[in-house]
């Protein structure tokens, strides 16, 4: 019977596998944040007084977070299945760790240009990949593929978007991120050229017919990312407000507004 629940046209096991994903991310920041602390001092202040005043719990909330991931994953292929696959079981379990490695990685954008950026978005790529695949959805197409294409364009930017705001430390540090490379006036007209991009694949989809008028409804990501920009350029702009909000948030609004099309047009 839950197998065919819907909530707002989405089915109930998909819906989990969105929150799973929320999970694994949330580990991850809040795990890097953990160990970092002292280096974001400079650049972070704001962020780090706030860590600071529940620092001794955050363990703790990683325990409950990772009993959490577990306790839906469990829920999640059982209503998919009816019984525990393990071998899916542990296949999520693998992609579990994917954030954890992000702390401890980054140290090769010292090396490789932008690996910080390229390393975090297919991280997305992969974890969305592994939860079609949880969701039965096996094969490896075209509009499964053009869809990747624009995540990672998408998560690409966000992520050099939210380093514009370490550029000293970056440069302290030696690591080679877009933004260092760009500079902070160069990297807002890099940026409003990669969103452009990042919809190609979406117009791709739609003229060979693979993706439907909906779909194309994520032509609005470039004037959002215009706007949070154009922001950016403003001093009197809350700059936690566009992080954490405009920029952390969107992919919740891409799917609203991916509903509000939905029922508009059907």
């Amino acid at each position: 019977m839950l197998l065919g629940l819907n909530i707002l046209g989405v089915e109930l096991k998909s819906l989990l596998y969105l929150v799973l994903t929320y999970i694994i991310f949330a580990i991850g920041f809040l795990y890097n944040r953990y160990v970092e602390i002292d280096q974001d001092t400079s650049s972070n202040s704001k962020r780090v007084l706030h860590i600071k005043s529940y620092f001794n719990y955050i363990p703790y909330i990683l325990i409950a977070y990772s009993i959490l991931f577990f306790t839906i994953l469990y829920l999640s292929l059982q209503i998919t299945y009816g019984y525990i696959s393990y071998i899916k079981f542990l296949l999520a379990t693998l992609v579990f760790v994917l954030p954890f490695l992000y702390t401890y990685t980054k140290g090769l954008t010292k090396i490789i240009p932008c690996f910080k950026e390229i390393k975090f978005a297919l991280n997305w790529v992969i974890l969305f990949f592994v939860f079609s695949f949880l969701n039965d959805y096996y094969n490896l197409d075209i509009p499964l593929i053009l869809f990747f294409i624009f995540l990672f364009l998408r998560i690409f930017l966000a992520t050099s978007l939210f380093d514009v705001k370490d550029i000293l430390q970056d440069k302290q540090e030696g690591l080679k991120t877009t933004a260092v490379l760009l500079g902070e006036k160069n990297i807002f007209k890099f940026l409003i050229g990669l969103s452009i991009t990042a919809v190609i694949p979406i117009l791709i989809g739609y003229y060979l017919h693979v993706y439907d008028l909906v779909a194309v409804s994520l032509l609005f990501t470039t004037f959002y990312t215009i706007l949070y920009i154009k922001l950016f350029t403003i001093k009197k702009s809350n700059m936690d407000v566009i992080y954490y909000i405009i920029i952390g948030g969107e992919f919740t609004l891409y799917f609203i507004v991916y509903k509000i099309v939905e029922m508009a047009i059907y």
